[in-house]
């Protein structure tokens, strides 16, 4: 579990940093093409309202910027924790989604062991297996409470 939550980490901090990556250059492009319009609007070649697009299109492609930033420093520091170490005192590294390889082979079934960690809380309660219950519908305590969401398309009584 922990293992899992360790890997999942670090592949999103690799994913974040990547869309960081892409956005960034996105901007500089922008950036790029803003130069340009203005140029040609100097020269008389382009409207004014050629600039605004151009400046409005930058400040757009900014937007994702910032969450994205702390979408990363979120990812490290809970990769931080899981690892045992203070967040300020410790970074991750610089992890690549280029460099991470899937293992050959991925197991099809779970070992009989894997089950024996399953919390207490989610393994039956003797009453509810089938043998101890003849008919076919678990009694009432054995149904664990919904989680589901109420349905918004139905209307109230």
């Amino acid at each position: 579990m922990l293992t899992g939550n360790v890997v999942s980490q670090a592949i999103n901090i690799a994913g974040t940093r990547l869309e960081i990556a892409a956005t960034e250059e996105i901007i500089a492009e922008d950036e790029k093409n803003l130069d340009l319009v203005r140029a040609k609007y100097e020269g008389g070649k382009a409207a004014q309202t050629d600039v605004l697009t151009a400046e409005s299109q930058l400040m757009n492609d900014r937007v994702p910027l910032p969450p994205l930033r702390q979408q990363l420093s979120t990812a490290n520091d809970a990769l931080a924790i899981l690892l045992g170490r203070f967040p300020a005192e410790w970074s991750a590294p610089e992890y690549d989604l280029d460099r991470m390889a899937l293992p050959g082979e991925l197991p099809v079934s779970l070992s009989g062991t894997s089950c024996t960690s399953v919390p207490t809380s989610w393994r039956r309660r003797p009453a509810c297996t089938p043998r101890a219950r003849p008919s076919a519908s678990p009694p009432p305590s054995c149904i664990p409470p919904s989680r589901s969401r109420p349905r918004w398309d139905s209307r109230p009584s």
